[in-house]
């Protein structure tokens, strides 16, 4: 089985050689004072979804066993509980997570973790994965989207995200996540990690 990262790769058409990031990329100002590519804000998601998701996937390494704590959820990712259960109350909207009363309460998915897919979770912390207004399905206010010669390449790579989110499950980056943590390799930076 392909884990969601060599997934990603594969459907994108990412290869080794033409993936990696050129050396000479270093991050560094330029001369006239303009940041190099490096610095640029990248596309990413928010910071509400990536918590959520990470907390979706603790919630998957816990399944069958009952219901995790809002504390110990919150603890794993270092973040306050009262963050962590508003995108917690957003999912148990979405029918991903339930919540159990009690002394032994918390949450769990309310499904098998390899019945879920990325996408739903990250659609309902985040609304939306499109890269750009004019390739999601809310409504967008762009009046050259019909004749905007970039739109085919942004409608590619959305149509690739979006087959890599569905594609992915839950379980997945979850068996992936405890096979990183049993590797036992202290986590770095990745800026500080040189290339090999």
């Amino acid at each position: 089985m392909l884990s969601y990262a060599r997934k990603a790769t594969k459907l994108l058409g990412i290869d080794d050689a033409s993936g990696s990031v050129n050396e000479n990329d270093s991050g560094s100002i330029k001369e006239n004072g303009d940041p190099t590519i490096a610095e640029r804000d990248a596309m990413k998601l928010s910071t509400r979804s990536r918590y959520g998701l990470k907390a979706v996937i603790d919630l998957a390494i816990a399944y069958g066993t009952g219901p995790v704590s809002l504390p110990v959820l919150a603890g794993s990712q270092g973040i306050s509980e009262g963050y962590l259960e508003q995108l917690l109350r957003e999912l148990k909207k979405g029918h991903v997570v339930d919540t159990v009363r009690g002394a032994q309460g918390g949450y769990e998915l309310t499904s098998d973790p390899a019945e879920l897919s990325v996408q739903r979770v990250l659609n309902l912390l985040e609304g939306s994965t499109a890269i750009v207004d004019c390739v999601g399905t809310l409504h967008h206010n762009c009046t050259s989207a019909c004749s905007c010669s970039a739109r085919p390449l942004f409608l590619k790579l959305q149509t690739r995200i979006n087959d890599v989110l569905e594609r992915t499950t839950i379980r997945e980056l979850a068996d992936d996540y405890q096979q990183q943590k049993a590797r036992g390799v202290p986590c770095k930076n990745i800026c500080e990690q040189k290339p090999e």
